[in-house]
């Protein structure tokens, strides 16, 4: 049975390469370009089964590339990529469970398919805390959650958010900087500090 194809649109070469790569692992046959115009020629030349196609693309943009696409190859099927934010997002979740599939059942998304059932961790590795910001994500998913954000020295949107919404635990980056350090000075060293009393000094 001969693989199915799909062509991959995007100037973002970090989320072209993630894509090609686990799609290739999924048995697909994966073409990629970073140019509008220059998809339109090998659709010409070679039509996939499915066009993942970013709007912002040099050459030609993606809309335009949608339209002539479906005006002369209506069979071929467009996914529409839109929002940086949330495609890389959904690229890096993708990836990161194709990466920890060998340890079990593991699932990879956007925040956008995030309803309100609740999850276990959340950990806010997201820029969103340093300009003071609140990511999108459903309020029924911290119930009961473990709630984690990177940033530390301040509470943020994410640590109000969570508390408001009935989390077990709400915690900052403060710890993971410590540790950090202290692996670092064992390696150096052979000597392991005592982290929790230098947390708890910082913390005063």
């Amino acid at each position: 049975m001969p693989q199915e194809r799909i062509l991959v649109v995007d100037d973002e070469m970090n989320i072209v390469n993630s894509l090609k790569e686990i799609l290739s692992d999924e048995g697909y046959d994966v073409s990629v370009t970073k140019d509008g115009l220059n998809a339109l020629d090998m659709i010409q030349s070679d039509p996939p089964d499915l066009l993942l196609l970013d709007v912002w693309v040099p050459g030609m943009d993606g809309i335009e590339v949608l339209k002539t696409v479906k005006t002369y190859h209506p069979e071929i099927e467009v996914l529409v990529m839109s929002g940086h934010g949330t495609i890389d997002t959904a690229v890096k979740a993708t990836k990161l469970k194709h990466d920890f599939a060998k340890y079990g059942k593991t699932c990879g998304f956007g925040l956008e398919k995030i309803k309100h059932d609740p999850v276990d961790v959340i950990i806010n590795a997201t820029s969103a805390s340093i300009d003071g910001k609140m990511p999108e994500i459903a309020s029924g998913v911290a119930n009961g959650a473990i709630c984690y954000d990177l940033m530390y020295g301040q509470q943020t949107p994410f640590m109000d958010w969570a508390k408001a919404n009935n989390a077990a635990m709400v915690v900052d980056g403060l710890g993971m900087l410590v540790e950090q350090a202290a692996s670092a000075f064992e390696f150096w060293t052979t000597q392991k500090p005592d982290t929790q009393s230098v947390i708890n000094s910082l913390r005063r």
